[in-house]
C-alpha cells in the first residue's frame, strides 16, 4: 500500500502536489468498497471489488 500512496498526487487543496498518507488511501478504498489484493496474488495484482 505505501507504494500506491507514493504514486498518487493530490491535485487540489492545501496539500496540492503532495502524496496522500497510507491511511488516506485505505479510507478512500473503504469508501468505494474496493479491497486491496493479497500480496500472494502476485506483484502485479490489481484492486478487486
Amino acid at each position: 500500500m505505501p507504494e500506491i500512496a507514493a504514486e498518487l498526487i493530490i491535485p487540489t487543496g492545501k496539500n496540492n502536489g503532495s502524496n496522500p498518507s497510507v491511511a488516506s488511501v485505505y479510507r478512500a478504498l473503504a469508501d468505494t468498497g474496493a479491497t486491496p489484493a493479497h500480496d500472494d496474488d502476485g506483484p502485479n495484482s490489481a484492486l478487486r471489488r
